[in-house]
């Protein structure tokens, strides 16, 4: 598959990942993610490189880090990533999928530095947030969102796909370049 790191859980035997921890990594030119988080409980990423993620027999869906669940009973709960920098990945720095899975908890992206965007997706139904705080990424993404915060982060743009956004709080940010709009809608608030 190309994954540098895959966090998978086991629909065999029914085993989650708990307690992982990855620190001062590279994950440098994998062909589908640097990571993916596909089950896990207390993950912790901090102070790792990722870069150029799909750029040699990439496949989709080419991120930095994809935290989405590939089975119905895998679980996400508390994920975090800190430190991190995110360079000439072909798709997004980071992508947030929660359209499968059981998600509890927040996750929550500090103090990271990326130059593509960050994608969060497929969460409109979900009851756990996404928190972005002191971090800087090219652009945001939002596709039938969950309850996102961001705090003291800067976007050069946000962009807003298909669906709803079911709560977005922006706090002591900037967002320095334009709004770009796919559709007709700007922002869909349920």
């Amino acid at each position: 598959w190309g994954d540098g790191i895959d966090i998978q859980y086991d629909d065999e035997t029914a085993t989650h990942n708990v307690n992982i921890y990855i620190e001062n990594i590279i994950c440098d030119n994998n062909a589908r993610q640097g990571i993916s988080v596909e089950d896990g409980t207390n993950v912790y990423i901090c102070n790792s490189i990722f870069s150029n993620t799909g750029k040699t027999f990439g496949r989709a869906p080419k991120s930095g880090i994809d935290i989405e669940p590939a089975y119905i009973n895998a679980i996400i709960k508390n994920i975090k990533i800190d430190g991190c920098q995110f360079t000439e990945n072909v798709s997004a720095n980071i992508v947030v999928d929660q359209s499968v899975g059981t998600w509890i908890g927040d996750t929550i992206i500090t103090n990271t530095f990326g130059d593509n965007r960050l994608q969060l997706m497929n969460g409109y139904n979900n009851s756990s947030k996404v928190i972005v705080k002191d971090s800087i990424f090219d652009s945001l993404r939002l596709n039938d969102a969950p309850y996102i915060c961001i705090d003291g982060c800067q976007f050069k743009r946000i962009s807003h796909g298909a669906g709803n956004i079911r709560k977005l709080e922006i706090s002591n940010s900037e967002i320095y370049g334009k709004f770009d709009d796919t559709s007709t809608v700007f922002l869909n608030f349920a």
